[in-house]
């Protein structure tokens, strides 16, 4: 993680320097014999300060749908490519919602002061999309619940939404799609309009009602929310493929979505790159420069149940990828599962230390 240069120790005859002026004043300064040392190093990840419970212990897993048979959908730690889910109402043991502060500020395996969970500490991360320490590896970190509710604005810079957000643009820029998902644009790729910008949450466990795997009683259509926003549902094999997993096509929402009275649709344009990188889906921010994929949130997602207390030590089982579908509000943050990310593709910029 850290790099240090030292030439101090090197034979004298490289480090011996000719001076300009020096010898004027003494001939024993003609010449100076010089060594110098640097640290540099990555100390941050780009990692949201939120973590959120793994709906499951599999890193990998099959969700099996006996329409698909026998194709079966790749399930990572329990979530679904594809679909948003609310991050703040989520729990896979109960049915109130845990969300959690990562701490931005602390060290693996060490319970930080409250000052480092406060929320006037939090909000700079929030906005940024960064802590400060340069790797978890296998240690446990200290997280504080609830998150707190103020907090959500910050997320919103992604939008260019800085009024009273607590983020500044050179710091927390927009992404260069600003376009919240659904909107009521014709091209709208999907054949209905869901209710909301992320699939329903609900019952006991706390779930969203794209995840159980039975269809006995299949949701209103509308409550999947927007779907394929950003990546597609991919199919489950034991050994990811070389190449990644293959998608599966539009025409099999039918079987990947069911509900009542019928499935959502994708249109006949549904467009060969996702949405959010397809111009007629897209809006550029005004007054400020936009930064692609800022939209992107990597979350922390937990060994759950977490021990009880507001400050704990809790496991991450791994980092999930997830983009906003659209603005958060009080109590709803919406963000479409985009699969895994290895912790070492996080690593913020090298910096000289010493």
């Amino acid at each position: 993680l850290f790099v240090r240069v030292d030439t101090q120790a090197n034979a004298p005859s490289l480090g011996r320097v000719a001076t300009a002026f020096l010898g004027a004043l003494s001939p024993a300064l003609r010449t100076l014999d010089t060594g110098a040392r640097a640290v540099a190093g990555r100390t941050s990840l780009n990692l949201t300060p939120l973590a959120v419970c793994a709906l499951s212990a599999s890193a990998a897993s099959p969700r099996t749908n006996a329409a698909l048979l026998p194709a079966v959908e790749l399930l990572e730690y329990g979530f679904r490519r594809g679909v948003a889910y609310n991050l703040l109402k989520l729990n896979p043991h109960g049915p109130a919602a845990e969300h959690f502060v990562l701490n931005p500020l602390g060290q693996p395996g060490v319970v930080g002061s409250s000052l480092q969970v406060g929320e006037s500490s939090v909000l700079p991360f929030v906005c940024s999309g960064t802590v400060l320490y340069p790797r978890i590896g296998g240690a446990q970190v200290h997280v504080h619940r609830p998150f707190p509710a103020a907090l959500w604005p910050a997320f919103n810079a992604r939008f260019n939404l800085h009024a009273g957000s607590g983020c500044h643009p050179v710091t927390a820029p927009p992404d260069t799609n600003i376009r919240a998902y659904p909107n009521t644009a014709t091209n709208w790729w999907m054949t209905n309009t869901p209710d909301a910008p992320s699939a329903l949450s609900t019952g006991n466990p706390l779930l969203s009602v794209a995840d159980p795997e039975s269809n006995a009683t299949p949701p209103a259509v509308g409550s999947y929310g927007p779907l394929w926003s950003f990546g597609k549902a991919v199919k489950y094999s034991s050994v990811k493929p070389a190449g990644g997993y293959v998608p599966f096509a539009t025409s099999d929402w039918t079987k990947l979505y069911p509900a009542s009275p019928a499935a959502p649709a994708a249109k006949p344009g549904y467009p060969a790159t996702p949405p959010y990188q397809t111009l007629a889906y897209q809006m550029a921010p005004t007054g400020n420069t936009g930064v692609a994929q800022r939209r992107l949130l990597h979350i922390a997602l937990l060994a759950c149940p977490v021990p009880a207390g507001s400050d704990v030590l809790a496991q991450v089982r791994g980092i999930g990828r997830f983009f906003m579908t659209a603005p958060a509000s009080n109590g709803v943050l919406s963000a479409e599962f985009d699969g895994l990310v290895a912790e070492g593709a996080l690593a913020g910029p090298a910096e000289l230390l010493q």
